[in-house]
């Protein structure tokens, strides 16, 4: 009995019958689960149905037979229905009717069931047959397939019980003539490739239901063939190449006229296989075959030319594919009058033989097709693809050819179509010192050739030789066997097998590029690729963002002269291990940053892997975004001369433990920036984490976005002190620690800027420990945003700063903690005279409901308070003597702006700050102010200064009044422009000043009567200087009265 695979079910699905399963008993299956049972006819007799199939006979009966396929040993059948036989055998159902000489139509049931003798599968079959009588109409063939050009007219017999049979067609190609015997087909000549077919519907007459047949017409298409290549090439090793064939699916294809015994042709479903044999130190040998499509009346042909390349071969031999009419190729060697050169060209379409000296040539195809280009002379470079776009017309090259070339910088980058190289078995490259670029970005290029670089013993650099060149799967092994002289192999594979990624925005695109990657070809390194190449100084990405698995641990075993790897296997990752000994003979070696970067499958670095490294310098990056958990001691030993160890574990985030002393041997180290940036899982960190790290000074970043819960106190105590120590931002956006020890920074007595900025931005922390910064008596600039975008910060314990006069600024250091509700007084008291600037220092501190009187009394050398309390919501009110120490103040900029809580000013606010020269904004929006003190600037002006009011009360809608007399010592004014704008509920008279006369008389003068001149030395008078200064103050008795600009 025939057994297929359940597989079939799937290929068969619109052929079977409807079946129905049904339990024999309650004993599991022999088979894997399921029984199969197709059932299927080629005969238009029979029909599937979605419930059950049909058998539909004529009244003269017939004859069918039915293809039963199943997967158990045993089927049966059961006819139910007299007039209906049947007999089997293995495979088929033979199915016969008798004539009805009755009127009445009459019906019959197949019943057929596959068991493997513990349950079963039935398929049922309604078969029905027409009664005497009944019109019919018979086709003596139910399908005819015409010949292209020949044999066009043939003649269906139609077999009728009535004379009213008809058909229907509709048909360009197809003359259809009816007779009384049948239908007369003529068919045109089809001049295309494609077969054609159409459907002819006869009945036996033209009433609904009437029984009918379909004939089905096909006509070949003309004759053609296309070869993915018409030449076969192989050095004198031989081997095996395969050729694609597109032909007429309709028409058989054929090898014939084989010239040679030297190769054998398969012939493979859709292709051949060409098998060369070797002829080892042998000369080249030529030979050819036809493949030929459809017969002597419909027939295409194409001669295949078969090379086996020796050391006597001159040519270079290369096919192009062209698409277009009259395209336009260049010949490969580049000529020029300064790098001479001349070549003679056979362009392979039959035109004449050309010569070029000291310029390219070029040719224009008047057909597109595939091409034979050979090429003889001098030419010391090859450049087959474009300088700034990809090139589709090279398909394969040949023959290198001995043109005497000295360098194949760029050869074949771009070429996205080529899809083979031959080894080089004539000394082409002998003297070439450059394959930069030579196959980059050969997207279609399967492989590359053991030998190709056999006579490069004079070649230097590789570098991006087969980057992105997608569809390579293999490096050979002795690819590089005799590039003893090879210097730089950087990014020699970077994308090989994985396809064109942007090199630079390859960690950035991480996400993307992963999975590119990941669908990668090149799976694997071969042991001992650079065996033979002593002198590598440069392996910058040479295997980066492959899908390569594991890493030979010989990889790197003669590379002692290499002292660049970076990026070397990043972002490969797919790679699970780092062997023990990979750089264990790589002591030359400076930079690894970046070397396992994205390599997302490394879950662990063992110990000692860089144990003879002692020269490296740089490790930025060299673990980022891999998924190691645990950090074990060790793994830095032997790299005594790093400095740089920035980002190493950056985005590693699954690391969840630390050992002590993780950074041991990283003596030199001094730069520890973005480490553990973004180790979202990291909660604890030991305190010997940094232990002996005695130069270390720069750790900006070094924690941020981590989940610390914890700052062990002794972590930085063996830290450099030094003036350029860098913390900012170190634990930014840890939003599980809410505190730190308060001697965590007593180690850093110098350090002067940056110093901690951002120090704990958008931080957890909830208080401050008195005296954190004690120590820091030499930092100038380094306190700013120091706990800026805090969120839950509501305790400040008392002073956190050191004694220290020399700092600068405090600018955003409290700025945007919502939950702070007050400040101690003696915050800022250690700075003394310090020449502060308090920028922002507390803006959008929304639950702040006071300040201290005293808050400022020590900086008496603070000159600006730019927006230092903004936004505070909550804030109600301003200690009087808030100022009064701060003599040389010389801006309240935005100082209390947005404050919409505040009901009122202190009377002598500014009393003792005669430099102030700014009141820009220094109380806009302050929505709940109601009244101004009448001496509030009445210290301003004392000086010579102008003053700017620009906004100072603008938005203030609940101010009632003005005080009249509010400038009078404020005779120097530069603008003054929107101050009062949109204070809406504002009455009474505008400010004013009383000017006494020579002769005794007194006259008012308001704001915007002022003029220039001894009374008013600086007056806004300009409109940009006092445009709007009351607009929207309606309520004003003198608003109407005020020139435009001013209102």
């Amino acid at each position: 009995m025939r057994t297929l695979r359940y597989i079939t079910f799937a290929l068969l699905a619109t052929l079977f019958v409807a079946c129905n399963e049904t339990e024999i008993d309650n004993r599991p299956p022999q088979s894997d689960g399921r029984i199969q049972l197709d059932v299927m006819s080629d005969s238009n007799l029979f029909a599937n149905g979605e419930d059950e199939s049909t058998i539909s006979f004529k009244s003269r009966g017939g004859e069918l037979v039915l293809d039963v396929v199943t997967n158990v040993e045993e089927w049966n059948y059961n006819v139910e229905g007299a007039w209906l036989t049947a007999s089997k055998d293995d495979h088929f159902l033979y199915v016969s009717a008798d004539a009805n000489s009755a009127e009445e139509s009459r019906e019959a049931v197949i019943e057929i069931t596959a068991t493997d003798g513990q349950r079963g599968v039935n398929c049922r079959i309604a078969v029905r047959q027409n009664g005497a009588g009944t019109p019919e109409v018979s086709l003596v063939a139910a399908e005819h397939n015409f010949k292209a050009h020949t044999d066009l007219e043939y003649f269906v017999d139609v077999e009728a019980t009535t004379e009213d049979w008809t058909f229907e067609a509709t048909c360009s190609w197809l003359l259809i003539e009816q007779t009384d015997e049948g239908l007369r087909l003529t068919a045109d000549d089809n001049k295309t490739n494609a077969q054609r077919s159409t459907e002819i519907v006869v009945r036996a007459s033209e009433a609904e239901g009437a029984d009918f047949e379909t004939l089905t017409v096909k006509q070949d298409g003309s004759a053609f063939i296309i070869m993915s290549s018409r030449n076969v090439a192989t050095d004198d090793d031989g081997g095996t190449r395969e050729l694609t064939i597109n032909s007429n699916p309709e028409l058989e294809w054929n090898v014939v006229n084989t010239s040679a015994e030297w190769f054998t042709i398969e012939r493979q479903e859709g292709s051949v296989a060409v098998k060369v044999e070797s002829n080892a130190g042998g000369n080249e040998r030529r030979g050819s075959f036809d493949i030929v499509v459809g017969d002597e009346d419909n027939h295409a042909e194409a001669t295949i030319n078969v090379l086996q390349i020796g050391p006597d071969t001159e040519e270079l031999i290369y096919e192009i594919e062209t698409t277009e009419p009259n395209q336009r190729i260049t010949a490969a060697p580049l000529l020029s009058p300064s790098g001479g050169g001349q070549i003679r060209v056979d362009w392979g379409d039959g035109s004449d033989i050309e010569e070029f000296v000291e310029v390219r040539g070029y040719h224009n195809y008047a057909t597109p097709g595939l091409y034979t280009i050979t090429i003889t002379g001098e030419a010391k470079s090859l450049r087959f693809g474009a300088d700034d776009a990809p090139t589709t017309d090279l398909r394969n090259v040949i023959s290198w050819g001995t043109l005497g070339y000295t360098q194949a910088t760029d050869m074949c980058l771009g070429c996205i179509n080529l899809e083979s190289i031959p080894n080089d078995v004539a000394g082409s490259f002998s003297n070439v010192k450059t394959f930069n670029g030579a196959f980059s970005c050969c997207e279609s290029l399967r492989e590359i050739p053991q030998g190709l670089f056999r006579y490069a013993t004079a070649a230097k650099r590789f570098e991006d030789c087969f980057s992105h060149s997608a569809s390579i799967s293999e490096i050979p092994a002795d690819l590089f066997k005799n590039c003893t002289a090879a210097e730089d192999m950087s990014y020699a594979f970077y994308a090989t097998g994985t396809g064109v990624v942007d090199t630079n925005q390859t960690l950035s695109n991480y996400s993307s590029v992963s999975e590119q990657v990941r669908e990668g070809r090149l799976k694997s390194l071969p042991e001992g690729l650079f065996a033979n190449c002593p002198n590598i100084t440069q392996l910058d990405y040479v295997f980066g963002a492959t899908a390569i698995e594991s890493i030979p641990e010989d990889i790197f075993s003669t590379a002692s002269a290499a002292t660049k790897f970076t990026g070397a296997f990043s972002p490969c990752v797919c790679l699970k291990e780092i062997p023990y000994d990979l750089m264990a003979n790589a002591t030359a070696a400076l930079d690894i940053k970046y070397m396992f970067a994205g390599c997302s499958s490394i879950t662990e670095i063992p110990s000692g892997v860089f144990r003879n490294n002692a020269a490296v310098t740089n490790l930025e990056y060299i673990f980022y975004k891999t998924g190691v958990s645990t950090l074990q001691q060790g793994i830095f030993e032997g790299l005594t001369g790093a400095k740089t160890i920035g980002a190493v574990f950056q985005d590693c985030t699954n690391l969840t433990t630390i050992e002590e002393g993780v950074f041991d041997g990283l003596t030199s180290a001094k730069s520890f920036r973005y480490c553990f940036a973004d180790c979202t899982a990291l909660r604890t960190i030991p305190e010997g984490l940094l232990r002996d790290m005695t130069l270390a000074y720069e750790f900006t970043y070094m924690f941020h976005n981590t989940a610390l819960e914890s700052v062990p106190v002794g972590l930085f105590k063996d830290a450099r002190d030094y003036s350029s120590a860098d913390f900012t931002y170190m634990f930014s956006e840890c939003p599980n620690l809410k505190t730190v020890p308060a001697g965590l920074f007593d180690t850093f007595t110098k350090v002067t800027s940056p110093g901690y900025r951002n120090l704990f931005d958008s931080s957890g922390v909830e208080t401050i420990p008195a005296g954190l910064f004690a120590k820091s008596t030499a930092v100038s600039t380094g306190f700013e945003s120091l706990f800026e975008n805090c969120p839950e910060l509501h305790t400040i314990e008392g002073s956190i700063f050191p004694e220290n006069s020399g700092v600068t600024s405090v600018g955003y250091m409290f700025c945007n903690c919502p939950k702070l509700k007050s400040i101690p007084e003696d915050l800022f008291a250690p700075f003394g005279e310090a020449k502060l600037k308090y920028t922002a220092t507390f803006a959008n501190c929304a639950s702040l409901e006071e300040i201290p009187a005293k808050l400022f009394a020590s900086n008496t050398k603070t000159k600006q308070f730019s927006e230092t309390f903004a936004d505070c919501v909550s804030l109600k009110s301003i200690p009087a003597g808030l100022l009064d120490a701060c003599i040389d103040v010389t801006t309240v900029k935005g100082m209390f702006h947005g404050c919409s809580a505040l009901e009122s000013i202190p009377e002598g606010l500014f009393a003792k700050n005669v430099a102030i020269t700014s009141f820009e904004k220094s109380f806009a929006e302050c929505k709940s102010l109601k009244s101004i003190p009448a001496d509030l600037f009445s210290a301003i002006g004392t000086k010579t200064s102008a003053v700017t009011f620009s906004q100072c009360f603008a938005e203030c809608t609940s101010l009632e009044s003005i005080p009249v007399s509010l400038f009078d010592t404020v005779r120097r004014i530069n603008y003054i422009d929107s101050c009062f704008e949109g204070c809406t509920s504002l009455t009474g008279e505008s400010p004013y000043t009383i000017i006494d006369a020579e002769d005794g008389t007194q006259t008012k003068v308001h704001l915007y009567e002022r003029t220039k001149g001894d009374d008013f030395p600086n007056v806004p008078s300009s409109a940009s200087a006092h445009e709007a200064c009351f607009a929207g103050c309606t309520g004003l008795t003198d608003y109407n009265d005020m020139p435009t600009t001013w209102r």
